[in-house]
């Protein structure tokens, strides 16, 4: 019985909770290995995007692939593995010169890459998939900068100089009268580690409750002018 490894991914915590889980995964990944006579040997799991494939546990599949540790590698989806057309040609590259297979467990086969029209089928998904990724991209930018234009929250928290009412971003009056301080001391020619130590020496402090760090002066002066 050949030996195989499961690989399961989701992007965020949400979406393990309420998209295709880890559990969910590793599951169908299972039975997919029972019916092809294959023993599974560890789950790998990573809760990143994948947009490259510096993840920790694809790294360690990877390298058990590279030691011929296993001889399949077995995801639910090829977009659990990569939504990148130049990382997939890399893997199959890597895993084919090892004598490895990749399997999509939700396919029900193991993916290909030994014939012209095998080759051009698989980068063509994967540039579909690319494509996907760019839209998601897109559309979460663009709802950013809507929610950013009707001052809407676009975060857990508001930049300095605001606070959230409710769904909107409202000027703090408190923290706008700071940034007019350290402002005109910056156009007094004194530097941030003086404006720090002075907001300090005048009971002014971060909303942390420390003294502000020359970092956090920097970007202050920064977002004002």
């Amino acid at each position: 019985m050949e030996l195989a490894v499961i690989y399961a991914r989701v992007s965020t915590t949400d979406q393990a909770q309420n998209g295709i889980s880890l559990q969910a995964q590793t599951l169908n990944c299972r039975r997919y290995a029972e019916v092809q006579n294959l023993k599974v040997i560890g789950v790998e799991v990573d809760i990143l995007s994948a947009k490259n494939t510096k993840r920790p546990a694809l790294q360690r599949v990877m390298k058990l692939v590279h030691n011929k540790k296993v001889q399949h590698l077995i995801v639910w989806n090829i977009d659990r593995l990569t939504r990148n057309l130049v990382d997939s040609r890399m893997m199959h590259e890597k895993f084919g010169k090892k004598g490895a297979v990749i399997h999509e467990a939700e396919k029900g086969r193991a993916r290909e890459r030994k014939t012209s029209e095998s080759r051009l089928f698989d980068d063509i998904e994967m540039l579909i998939k690319e494509f996907e990724r760019a839209k998601i991209s897109d559309r979460t930018k663009m709802a950013m900068a809507a929610k950013k234009a009707e001052n809407k929250k676009i975060s857990s928290r508001p930049p300095y100089g605001c606070r959230f009412d409710g769904d909107s971003v409202i000027e703090d009056a408190r923290e706008q009268a700071i940034i007019k301080r350290v402002v005109f001391l910056k156009q007094s020619k004194i530097s941030e580690r003086k404006i720090s130590a002075m907001l300090a020496s005048e009971n002014i402090f971060s909303r942390t409750g420390k003294p502000f760090t020359q970092g956090a002066i920097r970007n202050i002066i920064t977002n004002a002018l």
